[in-house]
């Protein structure tokens, strides 16, 4: 069997970027075609330095920020600078708990150290369930109270601690405070506050779109707590943040019930599709022009191999669609995002949101049915995607689905359209042919085989047929197709003496006149 080429999409991971590489195509719209949106998002920034393995970048108004509040507490002294070494350090270790946690689950991180904190995010990332996502979130302050309150502990019984001078007992309390004190701070149920994280995966989990929108709505009771507490305390910073934290989630919790209301059936009578808004207003087209925006950053995203920024864009426009028509596609995004995160459930249930009266996109539907393992459910679904497209992303697929299976029908449909086949091309066949050869499914590689022969005309393809046909105790029928490949112009006759699966065949009389036909000489 000749080899077949690599894949430039690993049907069975994620991404495997090479040159040139097509990716996944949106709903309706060819890849390769598709306008590309030119973004610049905080993974692609050059690291100021690695730790443990983990990229950091560091913005200068993260010290300049720190360096503020230090001055305010300490004046312009060696106090106020130790203050602002211990927050970069108090930061980066609470970061470095998300990062190296992420990564244990298969994320690839990358750390920013900003003006108001820091933030992990994920350069490739696997798709976490949200057990998974609890402990991610949950990281970050673990590390702090385990510095915070070990330090804690000792300063508190440390008969050594009333002699220390001031600028190290001041080092100390801020030490527990910037560790230990917003630990429990950032446990606080306030999306997006890690407790609110933590939150919305749990409620999320067991409540779908409900439990989102719940999450909200305790983020912003919680959050209006902080205010009511900080008015009387004239604590600004915390009035401030909190009271825009609240606005936030009240805006998420009334956009997230717009978009229950309707997933909802439609009641008698009544229209679930709102109207559009008008686009003769300058504001709506602008958020109209935004939306656009996203959603292409969204599908480059995907290009580009990250799942999970994918679903983050994807789950953000979720709040913000108004139309049947980009809810379509948004949906699709989301759902491919989940998908090639390894999660194939999920990207179910996102299909499941779709109108009742608009169908998936077939590749996108066989794709997921693969992947939950209703491999003869995805092979038309499958067969039906690949039409007009020639990449290796879908052919794989198509490819798996119909090893798995053994069905093999859908693609002999295919190969007898005759226009169809030739907007495929025979590369896409190809792959699944091998795919069959190496599931041992001889009969079927047998089939199509000799449909893709007689299609396309080319010598490998005869010649794998001849080897499909010796492995399935067939070698007179091999010998055949053998001298069809020769004819046809096989590339390199030299390998009829050496390919392992043709033993049989040259065992059998009319093997030598092959040979001689091929230009080899006697043996």
């Amino acid at each position: 069997m000749r080899p077949r080429g690599r894949a430039c999409l690993d049907c069975d991971g994620l991404f495997e970027p090479l040159p040139a590489c097509a990716g996944p195509p949106s709903p309706g719209v060819e890849w390769r075609t598709r306008e590309r949106a030119v973004t610049l998002d905080p993974v692609q920034r050059e690291p100021h330095f690695h730790f443990f393995g983990v990229p950091i970048y560091v913005e200068p108004l993260h010290f300049i920020v720190s360096a503020l509040f230090g001055y305010m507490q300490y004046g312009a002294s060696a106090s106020a600078l130790v203050w602002v070494l211990l927050v970069f350090v108090g930061v980066l270790l609470h970061e470095m708990g998300h990062a190296l946690v992420g990564r244990r689950f298969g994320q690839e991180p990358f750390v920013i150290l900003s003006g108001w904190g820091g933030l992990t995010t994920w350069m490739r990332a696997m798709a976490l369930s949200p057990g998974q996502q609890i402990l991610v979130s949950f990281a970050g302050p673990a590390v702090g109270l385990a510095l915070g309150g070990g330090v804690w502990i000792w300063y508190t019984y440390s008969p050594f601690a009333a002699t220390l001078p001031p600028i190290v007992a001041n080092g100390i309390h801020d030490f527990i405070w910037i560790n230990f004190g917003w630990a429990i701070f950032n446990l606080l149920p306030v999306f997006p506050l890690d407790g609110g994280q933590m939150s919305k995966a749990t409620l999320e989990k067991f409540f779908g779109v409900r439990g989102m929108r719940w999450s909200h709505l305790i983020s912003m009771i919680i959050a209006i707590g902080v205010v009511a507490l900080a008015l009387p305390l004239r604590a600004i910073f915390l009035l401030l943040m909190f009271g825009q934290l609240a606005l936030l989630n009240w805006q998420h919790f009334q956009a997230a019930g717009r978009w229950i209301d309707r997933v909802k059936p439609a009641k008698p009578k009544m229209t679930a599709t709102p109207v559009a808004p008008a686009r003769g207003s300058p504001r709506e087209a602008a958020s109209i022009a935004t939306l656009d925006a996203e959603l292409q950053r969204g599908w480059q995203a995907l290009e580009d191999g990250r799942p999970l920024m994918v679903r983050m864009i994807a789950e953000s426009l979720l709040l913000r669609v108004e139309t049947d028509d980009k809810r379509f596609e948004v949906i699709h995004l989301l759902a491919w995002g989940r998908l090639l995160g390894g999660d194939a459930r999920a990207a179910k249930n996102a299909l499941s949101l779709l109108p009742k009266d608009k169908l998936p996109d077939a590749l996108l539907e066989g794709a997921v049915r693969l992947e939950l393992g209703e491999a003869e459910a995805a092979v038309p679904l499958l067969a039906e995607g690949i039409r007009g497209r020639s990449d290796d992303f879908v052919a794989s697929r198509l490819g798996k689905a119909v090893a798995s299976s053994g069905r093999v029908d859908p693609v002999a449909k295919l190969l007898e359209e005759e226009k169809t086949a030739k907007e495929i091309g025979p590369r896409a066949f190809q792959l699944v042919v091998a795919d069959l050869f190496a599931a041992r499914r001889y009969q079927g590689a047998i089939e199509l085989g000799q449909l893709l022969f007689g299609r396309f005309g080319k010598g490998a393809d005869a010649f794998n047929v001849a080897c499909a046909l010796g492995k399935a105790s067939r070698g007179d029928e091999g010998l055949v197709w053998l001298e069809k490949a020769i004819e046809a112009g096989l590339e390199d006759p030299s390998v009829i003496d050496t390919d392992a699966d043709l033993s049989d065949v040259r065992a059998l009389p009319g093997f030598q006149a092959v040979r001689e036909k091929a230009g080899l000489g006697s043996a």
